[in-house]
C-alpha cells in the first residue's frame, strides 16, 4: 500500500481585484494614522461588520494608510482596525446611506497587545465556533487570524507582489524520522506560493485522508483559506492549554468535535508570545484509524509563516509527512508503518542569498 497527496502548483501568481464600477455603490475611504505621531499605517486590517457581527468588507491599508471599501448595502457599520501584537481599535455606528462615499479617519494608538496569562483553571473549549472575548484563546485566535487573513488579502494584491525564491524537496524518513533519501524537487521564482489546500468544505465532507482506487491514499493539508473558512471552525473545537511547552511560544491547540466521522486533523497554533506573531501550524491526522494507523504517530505536517519587512506575510516553510505502508501479504486489516514520504518545501524573498532557479514541473515523482 503506498501514500499519495494532492498538492498544487502556482507560478507567477498575481491576482487583481476584479473591476466593478462604483456607480450606485456605497464606498467606505478610511485613512488610518497613528494618534502620537500622525503617521499613516501600513498594513493594517481594516474589517467592515454588520449589527450581526458578520463581516461584509476587508483590506489592508496602503503606504498612505488609505483603503477604499465598497459595502454590499446601505447602512451603519461596525469598523475594526487591527495590526499583530497592537490592541485593535474598533468604532461602531458609522452610517453609509445608498450610493454615498463616505470618507472616515481613524486615530490608532500603539498599545501593546497583552496576552492574558495561562490559566490553572479548567479549560473551556470552543466547539463549532471561533473563540471569543479577552480569555487567552480569544486573544490568540484574533492574532492567529489576523496573520492568515492578512497572508489571503496580501497575495491578492498586485501592488504589494514580491518576487520570492522556493524550493520543493522529497525525502523518505525512517519510522524515527531519520533521513534515508533526498531528492530535490523543484526550484524557481514565482510571486506567489507553490502550493495551496483543497476546497474548505470539501475537505470538511470528505476528509483529509481519502482512498483511491489503485490501494494508496490521497493525503491533504490545511492552509490559510481552509483554517480561516466557515467550514473549519464549524467543525473543530479550539483551546488554550493550561501550560505551554515553550514560554516564548503560547499555544492555541484545534481538534475536530465530537462525532466527526470523516478523517480530519488536530494540531496546535504557536503565537510568539512579545511579538503576538503567528509563528507556526502543527498538525496531525486524526479519526482516521482505518486509513492511517496509531503507528503512524508521524504523519502531519507543519507551515511556517513569515512577515516580510513591507508587512505582508508569506508560508515560508511547509511539509506534509505521508506514512509508507509494508506490504505483509496477511489476511489481516493490521498494517505495518514502513517509512514516511515527505514533501516539503521553503520560500524566501528574491533578495535573499542564493541563486535564482528555473520554474519547477507540474508534478512530484510518484510515491515510493
Amino acid at each position: 500500500m503506498r501514500g499519495s497527496f494532492r498538492l498544487l502548483l502556482f507560478l507567477m501568481l498575481g491576482a487583481t481585484a476584479a473591476g466593478w464600477s462604483p456607480a450606485h455603490a456605497q464606498l467606505l475611504r478610511v485613512e488610518v494614522r497613528d494618534s502620537a505621531s500622525a503617521e499613516p499605517v501600513v498594513r493594517a486590517l481594516v474589517s467592515v461588520t454588520d449589527e450581526a457581527g458578520t463581516a461584509v468588507a476587508d483590506g489592508l491599508t496602503g503606504e498612505q494608510g488609505m483603503l477604499t471599501l465598497r459595502l454590499p448595502r446601505a447602512g451603519t457599520w461596525s469598523v475594526s482596525v487591527r495590526r499583530i501584537g497592537i490592541a485593535p481599535r474598533r468604532l461602531a455606528g458609522v452610517r453609509v446611506d445608498s450610493g454615498a462615499t463616505v470618507a472616515l479617519p481613524i486615530r490608532v494608538a500603539n498599545v501593546r497587545m497583552l496576552l492574558p496569562r495561562v490559566s490553572v483553571r479548567a479549560n473551556v473549549s470552543s466547539c463549532g465556533r471561533a473563540p471569543t472575548g479577552d480569555d487567552r484563546a480569544g486573544t490568540l485566535w484574533e492574532q492567529i487570524t489576523l496573520a492568515l487573513r492578512s497572508s489571503v488579502l496580501a497575495r491578492a494584491e498586485a501592488a504589494s507582489a514580491v518576487s520570492l525564491r522556493f524550493t520543493q524537496r522529497h525525502r523518505i524518513l525512517s519510522t524515527n524520522l531519520e533521513e534515508l533519501s533526498v531528492e530535490m524537487l523543484t526550484q524557481g521564482i514565482g510571486m506567489g506560493r507553490p502550493y495551496a489546500a483543497a476546497d474548505p468544505d470539501t475537505l470538511a465532507r470528505y476528509g483529509y485522508v481519502r482512498e483511491m482506487d489503485d490501494r494508496g491514499r490521497e493525503y491533504f493539508a490545511p492552509d490559510e483559506v481552509v483554517l480561516l473558512s466557515r467550514a473549519f471552525v464549524q467543525t473543530h473545537c479550539f483551546d488554550a492549554p493550561k501550560r505551554d511547552a515553550d514560554a516564548t511560544l503560547a499555544e492555541l491547540r484545534f481538534r475536530p468535535v465530537r462525532g466527526r466521522r470523516v478523517p480530519d486533523v488536530e494540531g496546535t497554533a504557536y503565537v510568539d508570545t512579545l511579538s503576538g506573531e503567528l509563528r507556526r501550524i502543527d498538525f496531525r491526522y486524526a479519526g482516521a484509524a482505518h486509513l492511517v494507523p496509531y503507528s503512524a504517530r508521524h504523519a502531519g505536517g507543519s507551515v511556517a509563516l513569515q512577515r516580510l519587512p513591507n508587512g505582508r506575510w508569506i508560508v515560508s516553510n511547509w511539509f506534509i509527512r505521508m506514512p509508507v505502508f509494508l506490504e505483509t501479504g496477511s489476511t489481516d486489516d493490521r498494517v505495518v508503518v514502513n517509512a514516511y514520504r515527505e514533501v516539503g518545501g521553503t520560500v524566501e524573498p528574491l533578495d535573499a542569498p542564493g541563486p535564482p532557479r528555473d520554474p519547477p514541473a507540474a508534478r512530484p515523482p510518484a510515491p515510493r
